[in-house]
């Protein structure tokens, strides 16, 4: 919930600085948007990723991401110069409570779920009191599982090698039973 709080905190800092007058409802619905946004790129660029057939964006990954959303490295670099004075002059935030909490929580194996996920907010009034709750909404996200890349050169030559004699045979059986099919 800090990271969250942090999150919006940082939006307000940064239109304070602008001259941009913000109530906390639209600051809120700014803060959803930028966390869809970001969670959009993130997504993006994991896709980009998976089809080079790699689990680590590399450079050329960030920059077709960037050239697909329209996103200038001159705007960012223009940005990062406005905003170096706006971190000057942002409050002190107290994040030692949120860095004792997340320390704490990474030397502790037996924490349970409940406390490390956020409970979900749905109102689900179709299912009646006396049915137990559903489980959390870490149950239902899917993990990529990727397999382990070959290496070795010699292993890679010797995969091609029998792919190339399954395609050579498949061939091979489709032209006799054509060929059966003529006579």
């Amino acid at each position: 919930m800090a990271e969250r709080e942090l999150f919006v905190r940082a939006i307000a800092a940064i239109l304070a600085s602008l001259p941009v007058p913000c109530s906390p409802p639209a600051l809120e619905t700014l803060a959803l948007l930028a966390e869809q946004y970001i969670l959009h790129l993130g997504t993006t660029l994991h896709k980009y990723t998976t089809i080079q057939r790699r689990s680590k964006p590399s450079l050329r990954d960030a920059a077709l991401l960037l050239a697909s959303e329209g996103i200038h490295t001159r705007d960012l670099e223009d940005e990062l110069e406005r905003s170096s004075s706006v971190t000057t002059r942002l409050p002190n935030f107290d994040l030692s409570a949120a860095s004792t909490t997340t320390a704490s929580s990474q030397r502790s194996p037996s924490i349970p779920a409940a406390s490390i996920v956020a409970p979900s907010s749905r109102n689900l009034e179709y299912i009646p009191p006396w049915m137990p709750e559903l489980p959390a909404d870490h149950t239902y996200r899917a993990t990529p599982i990727y397999s382990d890349r070959v290496t070795d050169p010699r292993a890679i030559r010797e995969k091609i090698i029998q792919e190339g004699q399954l395609v050579e045979s498949a061939l091979r059986k489709l032209t006799e039973l054509q060929r059966d099919h003529q006579l």
